[in-house]
């Protein structure tokens, strides 16, 4: 004969309530540890990859230049008397090289896209990229200096963040996710992100309050400073009495 223990409702209530305390943290998806409390995520998303592949891999210009060598192989073929067939060859062969070469590109794309989260808390900006080396770049919202925002007409946009830092980012190791041409002041960017629009609003609504914040805090350390100089100076100029 067996007997069965059965709880009370508040007795395993509060057993399951120590058991997810006592229990590891959560990491999200995308981030490379908890969230410390108190910080929630406030929008994450991954880049489109097409636009990604489109805009930052530059795949149409790299099909024009493809497409005027092809163009130039056979009219030179033709101009050295070679006939049709060889010119087409030649022709051939470039479109070949560099169909390859987009493929490559592409699907490149599609692989940074999937390993790729751009996440938006209460207190900051992470960056989650890399497909051979991921690593994951934290960026403060005190920290930011200047947001510059583009829209493409498919809806994706690109967002970059300029930094006030004094360690100098690498172009290189950032790369697809940065400002293009930026070389001496590397400005992270959130590239072919969808709803761009809505993206960027949750971002300025951020900033807005914290660098409000540090704008009212600086505000009033500044009027303590000056009533403490002024409260010395009136001490200094006060007349003796007797």
């Amino acid at each position: 004969m067996s007997i069965a223990i059965v709880k009370k409702p508040e007795e395993a209530l509060a057993a399951a309530a120590r058991a997810a305390a006592d229990a590891e943290p959560i990491t999200p998806r995308g981030l490379p540890a908890p969230l410390p409390e108190g910080e929630t995520i406030l929008w994450q998303g991954q880049p489109a990859w097409r636009t990604l592949a489109r805009r930052a891999m530059r795949l149409r210009g790299m099909s024009l230049y493809f497409g005027l060598l092809a163009a130039w192989a056979f009219g030179e073929a033709i101009a050295a008397g070679q006939g049709v067939p060889a010119a087409l060859l030649s022709a051939t062969w470039l479109l070949a090289l560099g169909a390859a070469a987009i493929g490559l590109l592409s699907l490149y794309a599609w692989l940074s896209a999937r390993s790729t989260f751009f996440t938006i808390t209460n207190e900051r900006l992470i960056l989650s990229f890399g497909v051979a080396l991921p690593m994951s770049v934290n960026v403060p919202f005190k920290l930011v200096e200047n947001v510059a925002f583009k829209r493409w007409p498919n809806g994706t946009g690109d967002i970059a963040i300029a930094i006030e830092s004094e360690r100098r980012l690498s172009y290189v190791l950032f790369w697809p996710y940065v400002r293009p041409w930026r070389f001496s002041k590397v400005e992270p960017m959130l590239r072919a992100v969808p709803q761009a629009e809505r993206v960027a609003a949750i971002l300025a609504e951020r900033l807005t309050a914290t660098h409000g914040e540090n704008a009212a805090a600086q505000a009033a350390a500044e009027r303590r400073q000056d009533a403490v100089e002024g409260g010395r100076e009136g001490a200094r100029l006060r007349p003796a009495t007797a």
